[in-house]
């Protein structure tokens, strides 16, 4: 079904450091955030002197690898041309050949053209079909868990349904896919199910009794329809207008769209009642070998277009609703409202006869649009976040913060309490404290997670980030989303990512502009092979001290300088130590890390946990956005304390550190990533 014209080269190869007398007083402040743009691995020879001979003519260069793989993707779905499945198909090829700039193309097949919805999917298993949009809970039968969207009566209205979707649970159901050969990308709508059928109004369960309805091949539809005394008459899609106008079943189950788009005002149907008991997901998807031959900025892209072509169907399919229901209405069909508290109690049975989908169910119940839940299904708890920084500095920030949506979203059933400057450890402790269940959540540098989680030591690599918008494009997005699941493995939960910021050289003795002239200087730095091997290849002297020895270390001359973020230079009062030179070399990004204990997040529920994640995310985008802002304030200070500020020549700097990359090249796919994600 595809074919490759040529095959993106996936390159980069990573490795750097960590942290750094960040912000924090005393702390163990052991590995911080380093980000860069790989430069070249040599600088320019020399022209060459004049030869006696007549010089060779030079080859011509290669040409530049495209940025995408040119690669034709066929999408298809069982729906008409411009149905629901049609606009999220649709919208999906517009941004992935706007996005590759035409290197890939999509062609859409609608109407069954290329499989039954089934055969979509099996086909994309066995690598035969390139993606689909299908009806989501057809993956029951693949995937037990997806069932669970299966299940009556579990949304409640479509900004729950965007806000499960859109966040942290809609997209651990989609991972579940991976385990059986597709590569879920990404949820839309058909809508909700109502009850259509040609003999009678439905107002109450009693109504349905004896009717036949058509049902998917789901057990728990099959279920749902028993529990109401109906007949259920499980068919495929495409028979389901004959069966209707041949009275082999008296109605369906489906989402009002679907009565307008396949006709079914042509067969006897002429009753629709709002039962609304069913949420029909629609599912966006492509072929696990697809993606796995894909590189990894093909597929960012891919994935952050099947979202925003998701979301934009679902916004498309809520709007039209209203008219399509007119249109019936003109059609001469009656439509009535039902007893949906009568509904619920018919098919609660369904509930109990699957134990193994509550704990999805509770999470999805707990989801809510505004962040607000049922203070009734929180726990009264107290949750101790520590750090290693100065009351106000950039971690008390996003602790604070994180601190007044909890307690504020909670009712005050859960309070947090903020402890700064290590008072219940330092940043190491933090985390081995959260292991073992000893310490309940910490905010601490993001590249000390290097020695617990391998891949996080992509965050400590030099010139990796390309400004603020990267940063955010990637720790809010699916990358970032990745790279926080690692820390799972081992035993604590990372919530949210915030920033202590770019790094840069700071010393007693000179103006740093090259790399030249950091030759010899002694640099404190974190106690991380990725940081001391940046510095030695500078010429620098590495010197790893951890976090509390900064500050005297300067003072008494044990290092001439350190590499920090600015703001740290002023929290940290580097201006009282012989330091006075300020070279803005930027070369890792400092990231902020916000985690809690393992053991506390298993223990929390659902609904707590729906809680305590948004409050992170937000308490982490609200630090980010603060210290954008207050860096140039910080700046200016040191200026008034005397200290000289000089800009850098930041290719050469990153033509002298590129042999960390070579030296890492576990860490080149997460490099290569981060730099796709680049807005």
């Amino acid at each position: 079904m595809r074919k490759f014209l040529s095959v993106l080269a996936v390159l980069a190869l990573l490795a750097a450091a960590c942290g750094d007398g960040d912000e924090e007083p005393a702390a163990t402040t052991e590995a911080a955030a380093v980000t860069t743009t790989a430069a070249p691995a040599e600088t320019p020879e020399e022209p060459a002197e004049e030869p006696e001979e007549p010089a060779e003519e030079p080859e011509e260069p290669a040409p530049a690898e495209p940025d995408y793989p040119e690669v034709t993707i066929n999408i298809g779905h069982s729906g008409a041309p411009d149905g629901y499945a049609d606009v999220a198909a649709v919208k999906f090829k517009e941004l992935v050949e706007e996005g590759s700039g035409g290197q890939i193309t999509v062609e859409v097949f609608p109407s069954s053209q290329i499989g039954s919805e089934r055969e979509l999917v099996e086909g994309a298993q066995l690598g035969s079909i390139d993606a689909g949009v299908v009806f989501a809970g057809i993956l029951e039968s693949f995937v037990p868990e997806m069932g669970v969207v299966n299940l009556p009566f579990l949304f409640d209205g479509q900004d729950h349904v965007n806000a499960v979707f859109d966040g942290p649970v809609g997209r651990e159901l989609l991972g579940l896919a991976e385990g059986v050969g597709i590569k879920a990308l990404a949820i839309g709508q058909f809508g909700l199910r109502s009850m259509m059928n040609s003999q009678r109004p439905i107002v109450t369960p009693d109504d349905a009794a004896g009717l036949k309805f058509r049902v998917p091949e789901s057990d728990i539809y099959i279920r749902t329809y028993e529990l109401v005394g109906a007949n259920p008459v499980p068919l495929p899609g495409p028979e389901i207008f004959t069966s209707l106008q041949n009275g082999v079943v008296d109605g369906t189950g489906a989402p009002i769209f679907a009565a307008v788009t396949q006709k079914y005002y042509e067969t006897p149907v002429q009753y629709l009642s709002l039962t609304e008991h069913i949420y029909a997901a629609l599912l966006m998807f492509m072929s696990g070998e697809l993606w796995d031959s894909l590189p990894p900025k093909a597929q960012d892209l891919i994935e952050q277009s099947a979202s925003a072509a998701a979301a934009h169907q679902r916004a498309e399919a809520a709007k039209l609703d209203a008219g399509y229901l007119a249109e019936l209405e003109n059609q001469g069909w009656q439509v009535n409202d039902v007893d949906k508290g009568l509904f619920r109690t018919a098919v609660a049975g369904v509930y109990d006869e699957r134990p193994e989908l509550a704990e999805w169910a509770d999470r999805i119940r707990a989801v809510s649009p505004t962040g607000a839940v049922d203070v009734s299904l929180l726990p009264e708890i107290t949750i101790n976040i520590g750090h290693s920084g100065a009351p106000d500095g950039y971690a008390d920030v996003a602790a604070v913060k994180f601190k007044e949506l909890v307690e504020e979203r909670s009712g005050g059933r859960m309070t947090v309490e903020v402890f700064p400057s290590s008072q219940i450890g330092s940043e190491r402790e933090l985390v081995e404290g959260a292991q073992l269940g000893s310490i309940d959540a910490g905010v601490v540098f993001a590249g000390l997670l290097e020695s617990f989680v391998p891949e996080m030591g992509v965050v400590n690599l030099p010139f990796l980030f390309d400004g603020q918008d990267h940063v955010n494009a990637v720790f809010d997005g699916p990358v970032g989303r990745e790279l926080l699941g690692l820390a799972e493995g081992v035993g604590i939960k990372a919530l949210a990512i915030g920033q202590f910021g770019l790094r840069s050289m700071m010393n007693s003795q000179r103006p740093i502009v090259t790399p030249d002239d950091a030759a010899g200087l002694k640099f404190r730095v974190p106690e991380s092979d990725i940081y001391i091997r940046t510095y030695e290849l500078v010429g620098a002297n590495p010197v790893p001290l951890p976090g509390p020895e900064i500050f005297t270390s300067l003072q008494n001359g044990v290092v001439d300088g350190t590499g920090a973020p600015i703001f740290a230079a002023v929290t940290q009062k580097y201006y009282e130590t012989p330091v006075k030179y300020l070279s803005l070399t930027e070369h890792i990004y400092a990231a902020l890390l916000m985690f809690m204990g393992g053991e506390l997040w298993d223990g929390l529920g659902p609904a707590a946990q729906q809680l305590v994640q948004q409050a992170a995310i937000e308490a982490a985008a609200h630090q980010r956005a603060e210290a954008a802002k207050l860096d140039a304030g910080y700046l200016a200070e040191l200026q008034n304390q005397g200290w000289e500020v000089n800009d850098v020549d930041k290719d050469a700097f990153r033509t002298a550190v590129a042999g960390v990359y070579d030296e890492r090249p576990e860490l080149a796919e997460w490099a290569d990533r981060i730099r796709a994600a680049a807005p």
